[in-house]
């Protein structure tokens, strides 16, 4: 989660700069993420959030968001993850 919340961090900075190109590659490789995190034992339970959470973050690369989730809101749900890696 850790990566992702990095990568999602590159998107909204990208899209910040209107950098089309980069905010694309940004999602599109935050989107890998999300699938390989899908893929891991025990995150069925959490199914339901890795849903919503893709949803947000692909919302932050269209042109005309509708959720309009802020960078303070999804720096908030990472920062656990980096935290915890930051302590092993």
């Amino acid at each position: 989660m850790a990566n992702l919340g990095a990568e999602v961090s590159r998107l909204i900075s990208s899209k910040e700069k209107n950098d089309e190109d980069l905010t694309n590659e940004s999602l599109a490789r935050a989107l890998q993420i999300i699938e390989k995190i899908c893929e891991l034992p025990g995150m069925q339970k959490r199914i339901e959030e890795i849903s919503l959470l893709r949803q947000s973050i692909t919302d932050i690369a269209r042109p005309n968001p509708v959720f309009k989730t802020s960078r303070e809101q999804l720096a908030s749900y990472f920062e656990p993850f980096a935290l915890r890696l930051l302590r092993e």
